[in-house]
């Protein structure tokens, strides 16, 4: 990871370590105790090309549920998380959307994917998210990067704690370039990029495009694949070969595609007589379904690296969440587990001093919860 991502970590990780030192207060009337539960909707991707992401996901968002009830709950109300699996894909989102918010809920976590709320639940529309709007609902991502949901027109409703592609994209080339110090044996002079064709991918590919050349790199090949696609990469491998070797390839994928990407960069490389290229990742191949794949260690082993944001792993605050995941699951914690985990405190923070789970009034509330954040 380049070390400007590394330096990521917003007032929300101090507001965490409010909440895991003090808990929740709970102050609310006996009259306002007429729903047993305040819901929280959690969009997450259960199956599909993230869903080795959506099951640790899951596992941080029931963790800070159980010790924010635990810790008396919100408005003197045991918190309630509600999750739908969109699928991986747009369309799963959109449905996600609709059936969680016919339930009356309108504070959701997730989706996990810039396509999902750019193409699903904002129906394709960067200029206005009329649903969200309409529907006055809160949507709050752990992971969503495109640099297009910055300036999507949403009254205030769309926000997410990872930082925009624009800045994952930059490190990525400095990476690549050997501009990072400490590893700046990474250095290469031409790749060719394949990326998956959609509001991330594109986005993310066409920023690291842009800085690489800025830093004197040459990018040989620009392969896009559509985002429905997870098996037959040989075409876009040829294509990324189209002008010659490549000192390394840069790979934006999620996990699905991206494993069985590899496996056939593998065949093609030794039915080709190819020598191993270096490979750049980002946090989109994170996952260990592509780290923990046998058939492919000899071609990634040492020689696969990318960009992710994370909290200061080092911190005693991160340390304290990473020991309960632990504690708890028996396994430390993945890319954005921390996020997720932030996400559900800062809902239940912006709940409790709205005083009611009502999006507009929550809304309010976050710039004060994550000051130093920014959308």
């Amino acid at each position: 990871m380049g070390r400007k991502l590394k330096k990521i970590w917003t007032k929300v990780s101090k507001i965490l370590a409010i909440a895991l030192i003090l808990g929740f207060v709970s102050c609310a009337k006996e009259e306002d105790k007429k729903e047993e539960t305040i819901k929280i909707g959690v969009i997450v991707p259960l199956t599909g090309d993230l869903a080795s992401f959506g099951e640790t996901m899951v596992n941080a968002a029931r963790l800070a549920e159980s010790e924010i009830n635990e810790g008396g709950g919100v408005l003197g109300k045991k918190i309630e998380l509600k999750l739908c699996d969109d699928g991986t894909t747009p369309d799963g989102a959109k449905s996600c959307f609709d059936k969680l918010t016919s339930e009356g809920i309108k504070l959701i976590i997730g989706p996990a994917t810039s396509s999902a709320i750019i193409k699903g639940i904002c129906g394709g529309n960067t200029q206005s998210c009329d649903p969200v709007k309409q529907k006055r609902t809160l949507i709050i991502s752990p992971s969503a990067t495109s640099p297009l949901i910055t300036d999507i027109g949403d009254d205030g409703l769309i926000w997410r704690n990872a930082p925009s592609d624009d800045l994952q994209g930059e490190v990525l080339a400095e990476l690549a370039r050997g501009k990072i110090e400490g590893l700046e044996a990474m250095k290469v002079d031409k790749v060719s990029v394949i990326y998956r064709d959609d509001p991330y991918g594109a986005k993310l590919a066409e920023e690291f495009k842009d800085k690489f050349e800025s830093l004197g790199g040459t990018v040989l090949k620009f392969v896009k694949y559509a985002e429905d696609k997870e098996t037959d990469f040989s075409s876009e491998i040829q294509e990324a070969y189209g002008s010659g070797n490549p000192d390394a390839l840069v790979l934006i994928t999620f996990a699905k595609d991206g494993v069985n990407l590899l496996k056939d960069l593998k065949s093609y490389i030794e039915q080709n007589n190819k020598p191993k290229p270096k490979l750049f990742g980002c946090d989109g191949n994170m996952d260990t379904s592509i780290s923990g794949e046998k058939t492919i260690t000899d071609l990634i082993k040492d020689n696969f690296v990318g960009t992710a944001s994370s909290a200061p792993v080092g911190s005693e605050i991160y340390k304290a969440f990473s020991q309960k995941y632990n504690q708890k699951y028996g396994k430390p914690p993945e890319i954005y587990n921390g996020n997720v985990y932030d996400l559900v405190y800062i809902l239940a923070m912006g709940i409790q001093a709205a005083g009611e789970p009502d999006a507009d009034k929550v809304k309010e509330k976050l710039p004060q919860l994550t000051a130093g954040g920014e959308k």
